[in-house]
């Protein structure tokens, strides 16, 4: 890909990050944001020529991006903000991550003590218990794709195997058993395509041991007989962090911790180390950290209507907060109500003052976030994006206003009307129901459809 090239008319590449099997990664300035703030760009080129190929490996796509939004939820995960196709390539935009890889750390000869490989080992296994209870393997874990963050000094894990997976998925080969991982680190079961949960528990362990004794992973003597890794005779520790190790990295993955927040729990407990982590509290605070933030005092603009309150002070959630809400209603299959919270959410966005010329510049970002909520959670069935593509499929167009024209659209998508939340079992409410813009534009019909064709034409700029 060209350096200077733009993406959906944002994403603009700046340079090569690097390359690998799965494809190439790009630094860029997201250009539709103030700054022109820095992001990561994975472009991912399907290899098979085979035309039946593109349909399944585009399904593949959206699959394993959800994924990776659901899990860049954590703190110590990047953020995924857009993933989409252009060209019959496929692209993914991350959060950068400013700082270190652990490899600037780990290095030959270089031992770490007891103390500073278990503080180690602690922080790694806290991420990976939460990446494991949405029973998600990363795959891939190596000194390389853990990065020391600068500007809080904490672990983030990077690069997940999922999208070397998805890559490896649509060569010339076309094979279902895919072998995703780095020599060393990967234990038999993955070298064969068979990667489980406690694959990674066993690349965790090796890195710590590779920290202890200051060798390399690939170059950890082993038992030929057993196949086990032999290191306690190169290191002393303690029993305790011996044998959480050794069960870590046993050959069999039977004889493994079977997660890694057993293998948390069996560390703490042996080490007799206190509940609470000083980089991470608990697993639950990696989770809520992008979640829950203060409450604050905002003003509602005098004149726009929020739930029946008009120009009042109102005790208003942060957007992020708001967001976590959003996913709650629809994770709980409560449509109207994240209906409502659509609106609430937007209004903060907008900094409380959702006009019309204030649709027209819609952040982009959280305009994606608000809809990839949406359509994961309704399956593709509500959203903006979904409303758009309905709108576009008619053989309409969105680059300029018609009342007609936006009347035919809307009695399509509301035909039906709904009663209670779970609709969505029975088909009573057509696809692209929701959202409405409802609440905010309640009392002025024109207004409404004005404001929702100019939310759809948004998305369309954006690129959703």
């Amino acid at each position: 890909m060209d350096i200077g090239k733009t993406l959906l008319s944002r994403y603009k590449i700046v340079k090569k990050l690097g390359r690998g099997g799965f494809g190439c990664t790009y630094l860029a300035n997201d250009t539709a944001l103030p700054g022109n703030p820095h992001c990561v760009v994975k472009h991912l080129s399907p290899q098979n020529p085979n035309p039946k190929v593109f349909p399944i490996a585009k399904k593949l796509f959206d699959r394993e991006a959800r994924s990776l939004y659901r899990l860049g939820q954590h703190d110590r995960i990047p953020r995924l903000y857009a993933h989409f196709c252009q060209e019959e390539q496929f692209y993914l935009v991350q959060e950068l991550i400013e700082g270190s890889d652990l490899s600037e750390e780990i290095k030959p000869d270089c031992k770490f003590s007891e103390e500073e490989t278990t503080k180690l080992l602690r922080e790694i296994l806290e991420i990976l218990s939460v990446i494991h209870k949405e029973n998600i393997i990363h795959r891939d874990i190596k000194p390389s794709n853990i990065m020391r963050r600068k500007e809080d000094d904490k672990l983030v894990l990077i690069d997940f195997g999922l999208v070397k997976d998805l890559s490896a998925s649509m060569d010339k080969k076309g094979s279902n058993t895919v072998k995703v991982g780095s020599n060393g680190y990967m234990p038999p079961e993955q070298s064969f395509g068979q990667p489980k949960l406690s694959s990674d528990v066993y690349a965790v362990g090796i890195l710590a041991i590779q920290a202890l004794t200051g060798i390399k992973a690939k170059e950890l003597p082993k038992d030929y007989k057993n196949r086990e890794i032999e290191w306690r005779e190169l290191v002393k520790v303690s029993d305790g962090l011996a044998d959480v190790l050794d069960k870590m990295v046993s050959y069999d993955y039977n004889a493994r911790y079977q997660d890694a927040s057993e293998a948390l729990k069996d560390l703490i407990t042996k080490l007799k180390l206190p509940n609470a982590s000083p980089n991470t509290s608990s697993e639950d605070k990696i989770k809520q950290n992008k979640t829950k933030l203060p409450w604050i005092i905002v003003t509602v603009i005098a004149g726009l209507s929020v739930a029946g309150i008009t120009g009042k002070f109102l005790l208003f959630p942060s957007y992020d907060s708001q967001l976590a809400q959003l996913k709650n209603y629809l994770e709980a299959e409560e449509w109207n109500r994240a209906d409502k919270e659509t609106d609430r959410v937007m209004l903060r966005a907008a900094r409380n003052d959702l006009d019309i010329e204030s649709l027209s510049n819609f952040s982009c970002k959280e305009l994606q976030e608000i809809d990839t909520l949406w359509r994961e959670y309704s399956g593709d069935r509500f959203g903006f994006s979904i409303q758009k593509n309905i709108y576009l499929e008619a053989g309409h167009e969105l680059d300029e206003y018609s009342e007609e024209i936006y009347d035919r659209f809307s009695n399509t998508i509301h035909q039906g009307g709904i009663e209670g939340d779970n609709t969505i079992e029975n088909n009573s409410v057509h696809r692209g129901y929701f959202p409405t813009l409802a609440t905010v534009y309640s009392q002025d019909r024109a207004l409404h459809s004005l404001a929702h064709w100019r939310i759809l034409s948004r998305a369309e700029a954006c690129g959703l």
